[in-house]
């Protein structure tokens, strides 16, 4: 398939996160493109005016929410498959929609990868969702030189390459975002710039999935990086993912723990060091940190849900740990809905 044939319809009311999932998704151009609503109504006016193969929704919006937009798309449209998207779902939410025929259930927040996964498995195109096309990083030598241009009007190289590259990769336009930072690496004489710019290679290509490269990244600033960094935390937290994402969990370990050492306020070290015990298959240290982290920090969904695909793969532990889920379901819940007092306060 070498031209886009298929149009995916994105409906949501957070207008960032819209835009931020759009952009990530650019990079899939080649195979399906891109069209936006802000809620269920909008959505309607596109689906009319436009021919759709794929929509992805969330369910709180107003004007017409996501449970509006799926029972008028049952009447209307019944042969587009419906992806539901929601930031706090619960198990009767997620049986209410399945019943309602959707094709997929997805509770934010949302790996890009896994987004992509999800519409390349609606659309029936088969190509593997991990591993995002070279030409993503091309840049034109007119770009390159415009870029350089701007970087000598700033006031020092971190302005100049940094700062923008970190726009770059939000948008999806890592040619520009991977031109700055390997600029930025080769000018500076500054260890600290050098930390900074690594880091940053090394989250875009988690963000891509390439989990060896961001692998190869964080380890070259680790060379750098002193326990008194700012970055110190997060490159050893990143690298322990990183090395669960590439099934070495044992090395993975190490490097959570390095990271909690560093911090233990923070609840992504206690998920990452989950994942790399449940990998190992020390199933009962990794509940105790995905519960840790759900305390620590509830809005952040992702230990939940990992101690949920657990104890589904393990029934043999529910009645163990039944308590200790149901107290995770709540403070999730709890966490949800002061998250939507606070939306409606702005």
């Amino acid at each position: 398939m070498t031209e886009t044939t298929y149009t995916v319809l994105l409906v949501d009311d957070e207008e960032p996160f819209l835009d931020s999932l759009a952009d990530g998704l650019s990079v899939y151009r080649k195979y399906f493109q891109i069209r936006t609503a802000l809620n269920g109504a909008e959505a309607v006016k596109v689906l009319k005016l436009h021919p759709i193969h794929l929509v992805i929704t969330g369910l709180s919006m107003p004007v017409m929410d996501g449970f509006e937009l799926l029972a008028y798309m049952n009447r209307n449209y019944p042969k587009i498959p419906v992806v539901l998207m929601t930031a706090y779902g619960t198990p009767k939410i997620r049986e209410i929609v399945m019943n309602m025929g959707v094709f997929r259930y997805m509770e934010k927040p949302l790996d890009i990868n896994e987004v992509a996964g999800v519409i390349l498995d609606a659309l029936g195109i088969s190509i593997s969702q991990q591993k995002f096309p070279e030409s993503i990083f091309d840049i034109s030598p007119a770009r390159k030189k415009q870029l350089l241009q701007y970087a000598e009007r700033a006031n020092d190289l971190m302005e100049g390459f940094y700062d923008p590259s970190v726009a770059y990769t939000k948008e999806g336009r890592y040619g520009e975002a991977l031109f700055c930072l390997k600029e930025l690496l080769e000018r500076t004489p500054y260890v600290q710039d050098k930390v900074w710019a690594l880091y940053a290679l090394g989250q875009m290509m988690e963000q891509l999935s390439k989990f060896d490269l961001a692998l190869t990244y964080y380890q070259e600033a680790a060379k750098f990086c002193h326990r008194t960094y700012q970055l110190f935390y997060w490159i050893n937290n990143n690298t322990g993912y990183s090395l669960c994402m590439l099934g070495r969990y044992q090395e993975a370990e190490r490097y959570c723990r390095i990271a909690l050492d560093t911090d233990k306020s923070r609840a992504n070290a206690y998920k990452n060091l989950g994942l790399a015990l449940e990998g190992q298959g020390r199933l009962r240290e990794a509940i105790d940190f995905y519960i840790t982290a759900t305390r620590i920090n509830a809005q952040d969904v992702r230990a939940s849900k990992h101690l949920e695909t657990l104890l589904k793969k393990h029934p043999e532990l529910n009645e163990e740990y039944n308590e200790s889920l149901d107290e995770c379901r709540a403070m999730v819940e709890c966490a949800r809905q002061y998250q939507e007092e606070q939306k409606k306060l702005h």
